[in-house]
């Protein structure tokens, strides 16, 4: 049987609902996208974002979640961002959270 190879770059680990990549837009924002879909309702936490991280100049004003309208619940706490996803979500493909 021939052995599967692992995509370049790839680690081969499974993604879980804590898994984020991100990327900064023009105007500053920092887009958070989630590599697994979390259901709707859920917490997510982005580690990275917590205020005992050291990574960001200040405390975060706004969280709001790409193509809805529903305002988020959220909080920074010291062991990350943590953001309770709306009743509904707008994609079950890709969900992406701008970061003011």
């Amino acid at each position: 049987m021939p052995r599967r190879r692992t995509p370049p770059g790839a680690s081969g680990l499974p993604i879980r609902s804590k898994d984020f990549r991100f990327t900064v837009g023009k105007d500053g924002s920092i887009y958070a996208f989630a590599m697994a879909v979390p259901k709707p309702g859920a917490q997510v936490t982005i580690a990275s974002f917590g205020s005992s991280a050291g990574l960001l100049a200040a405390p975060i004003p706004l969280v709001t979640l790409l193509g809805s309208k529903e305002k988020l619940l959220w909080s920074q706490k010291p062991e990350g961002l943590v953001i309770t996803c709306p009743s509904q979500l707008p994609s079950d493909i890709a969900v992406a959270f701008k970061i003011q």
